[in-house]
């Protein structure tokens, strides 16, 4: 059965069709919000919350274009809302399980938060071709390095390649606070 027919099954009620769906890309949404959370309960509990949106949502999904980036799109808006809600977040900068961060709201946080997230936005713009392209593959459509590679016609170790040479060159131009605001919204693509 082709991703079409999945597609409008799901859309007219059929169960079998949500559980294909969850199978397909259940991994990939678990993978996103665990990036976040670092918190298996946690992380599972969004997936439910994501599918169970789409499920009620379905009518919406264009079966011409198919649903992943629908998919991705709840649920990069449910990690935000999750978090807006907690209003705290694990900062992982260094790879050693991360610290927890306050986020406020005064109108001078929200100005300074949205002028380093156009730092970071403009860093990104200047990247390399293939290197951005192999950053906002990996970074914010969630794909994996070989799935990357398949779809550009290239190594993984050549995506390897640009994904390190991406990450360096942002590092080098943030300061750590910006790293920060950089690792927390890495994985939305509002700033764009």
């Amino acid at each position: 059965m082709n991703d079409k027919t999945i597609l409008q099954d799901f859309k007219d009620g059929k169960a079998y069709a949500l559980k294909s769906l969850f199978d397909q890309y259940g991994k990939r949404v678990y993978g996103m919000v665990y990036g976040y959370f670092k918190s298996k309960e946690e992380s599972e509990e969004t997936v439910q919350d994501v599918f169970l949106k789409l499920w009620r949502y379905k009518d919406n999904i264009n079966v011409e274009q198919g649903v992943e980036a629908y998919l991705f799109r709840i649920t990069k808006n449910e990690i935000l809302n999750r978090i807006r809600k907690q209003k705290l977040v694990t900062v992982d900068i260094d790879g050693t399980g991360g610290e927890v961060v306050s986020l406020t709201e005064t109108p001078e946080d929200i100005i300074d938060f949205k002028m380093k997230m156009e730092v970071v936005a403009e860093i990104i713009k200047e990247l390399p071709d293939k290197a951005k392209a192999v950053f906002m593959k990996k970074r914010m459509e969630c794909k994996t390095n070989k799935e990357i590679a398949e779809e550009m016609g290239i190594s993984v170790k050549t995506v390897e390649n640009h994904m390190t040479r991406a990450s360096s060159l942002i590092k080098k131009r943030l300061s750590e606070e910006q790293i920060i605001v950089f690792m927390i919204f890495w994985c939305t693509n509002n700033f764009f």
